[in-house]
């Protein structure tokens, strides 16, 4: 009964690591994507105030 309780555990164990690696990787992706949005909407705001101080002048 305790190895079979042993191995249930340990299956369950190798689940959730295999859960956490899953949910990491995905995190990592959002962040390299959550980056690359940021960098376009800084580039475009740059744009805009050129756009704006342009047409002030």
């Amino acid at each position: 009964m305790l190895d079979e309780r042993l191995r249930v555990e340990r299956e369950r164990s190798d689940a959730l690591a295999a859960r956490l690696a899953k949910v990491e990787s995905e995190h990592e992706e959002l962040k390299r994507v959550a980056t690359e949005v940021e960098g376009r909407l800084e580039r475009a705001m740059e744009y805009i105030r050129s756009l704006l101080a342009a047409d002030q002048s």
